[in-house]
């Protein structure tokens, strides 16, 4: 990569990976199955983190620390294997995921192991933000200008588990009663290809401290969806803003959101949808 100038994501569009490259050039060989193609799969979607913690804690794994286990790098952990196994633990087979795990450190997936190694390496040294915690008491975990996929994001705030898996497609608002807090997920650049005139909202950033967004079309200033953001100061609800610029990067990979942190409201206009 440094010798040719190229962006790390050039490797890995399609199907590829290093070691799979590596493999097609005749360089190393490795068994065919289904856990090997779910690594395959898994090298690309590391490439997005900037969280010096979910780095260390990679990089801790890979060099064969056990901290994986404990209880407070669950969340953690659960990232990497969802990054890695792409399912719940019943339909790959295991009983736990610090079993599916501890796979990279056998011999039959060494050369994975390496490359997370070597993808790790390479983030922490081309970290160009520095993140910090939203605070335990907001959502442990989280840290404002960490780069999240959905996925990862419900799997930090509890809602995707082990055993249970997000399904289907998820809307640009998540609400968790739980938390008392609001998701809300913005692509600032929409295709037509991607979504339908009714979900293009019209959102964007007006400055350093001010974001226009735009409500889901069903909420409006007298009803129940929109009162979650006209009167946040008396319920207390917590608004969470994550963003991302296009919904795919130039190699064709999904991009992953920017968390903008939490957001006030300040005032709004018109109904169905609301301008906020």
């Amino acid at each position: 990569i440094e010798n040719n100038g190229q962006d790390i994501r050039v490797l890995y569009q399609g199907s590829n990976c290093w070691t799979s490259l590596k493999r097609a050039a005749g360089r190393i060989t490795y068994v065919d199955d289904d856990i090997t193609r779910r690594l395959e799969k898994g090298m690309a979607t590391l490439l997005h983190h900037n969280t010096g913690s979910f780095i260390r804690f990679v990089r801790d794994f890979v060099k064969g620390s056990s901290a994986y286990k404990d209880k407070d790098n669950e969340v953690y952990a659960l990232m990497l294997y969802y990054a890695l196994f792409q399912d719940r633990i019943d339909r790959i087979g295991f009983d736990n995921i610090h079993d599916a795990l501890s796979l990279l450190h056998h011999d039959t997936c060494a050369y994975f192991k390496q490359e997370i190694a070597e993808i790790f390496a390479y983030l922490a040294e081309h970290l160009q933000i520095k993140t910090k915690p939203i605070g335990d008491d907001i959502m442990p975990k989280l840290e404002l200008y960490g780069c999240y996929t959905r996925e990862e994001i419900f799997t930090i705030v509890g809602r995707q588990t082990a055993t249970k898996k997000m399904q289907g497609s998820v809307t640009g608002v998540f609400n968790l009663p739980e938390h008392n807090a609001t998701l809300l997920f913005v692509t600032l650049n929409k295709s037509d290809e991607d979504f339908s005139p009714s979900t293009q909202y019209n959102d964007y950033l007006i400055n350093e401290d001010f974001f226009h967004w735009q409500s889901q079309n069903t909420d409006s200033h007298q009803n129940r969806g929109g009162h979650r953001y006209t009167k946040q100061t008396e319920t207390d609800n917590k608004i969470i803003l994550f963003v991302r610029e296009e919904k795919r990067d130039g190699f064709g990979n999904t991009c992953a959101f920017h968390c903008f942190g939490l957001v006030d409201y300040v005032s709004s206009h018109g109904d169905f949808p609301m301008n906020v």
